[in-house]
């Protein structure tokens, strides 16, 4: 568990920058201070995942309450996110210890076999399933996302991956 306090303890400024220019957007140690870590509304959970001692990614995300239910949504993965694939143990601890439903992820980018091995269904594939997405106010129905972004330099690639805290969704 990383908080304000104890992220430089553990890691290094140059590490974290570096973990953060992996893909685009790029993201710095200010980006996590000033978007997760001081944010003026919600409380956001950061996890590092290490592989062989090495940092790998950051996992935030938040709990959700919803009238009946709470759920975990993880809304920015900073680093490697091809990661994921082998966390699901550790998500579904994570969703146990935290008293929730489920886990979601908004994201555009990561391919679809390396979540479906971390345990993540997509709910285009499950169409009785509702997986709410608006909780402000709280709407017990799937509603369709759709993302725009502009790219200055060149074509969109494999290294921009977006996630839910890269857009006004959270």
């Amino acid at each position: 568990k990383i908080n304000k306090k104890n992220i430089l303890k553990i890691f290094s400024l140059k590490l974290i920058n570096n973990l953060g220019k992996i893909r685009q957007p790029k993201k710095n140690f200010n980006y996590i201070l000033n978007r997760f870590f001081h944010h003026p509304v919600y409380k956001y959970e950061v996890r590092a995942v290490i592989f062989k001692n090495k940092l790998k990614a950051f996992f935030i995300w938040r709990k959700v309450k919803c009238p009946k239910y709470s759920i975990l949504t993880i809304v920015d993965i900073i680093g490697n996110v091809e990661v994921i694939a082998n966390c699901g143990f550790f998500l579904r601890e994570e969703i146990i210890n935290t008293n929730c439903e489920y886990m979601d992820l908004m994201q555009y980018g990561i391919e679809p076999k390396i979540l479906k091995k971390s345990g993540f269904i997509s709910k285009n594939d499950h169409k009785k399933i509702i997986l709410p997405s608006h909780f402000e106010p709280f709407q017990n129905k799937n509603i369709k996302t759709d993302i725009v972004f502009w790219i200055n330099s060149g074509n969109l690639n494999k290294n921009h991956i977006f996630f839910k805290a890269d857009s006004d969704q959270d």
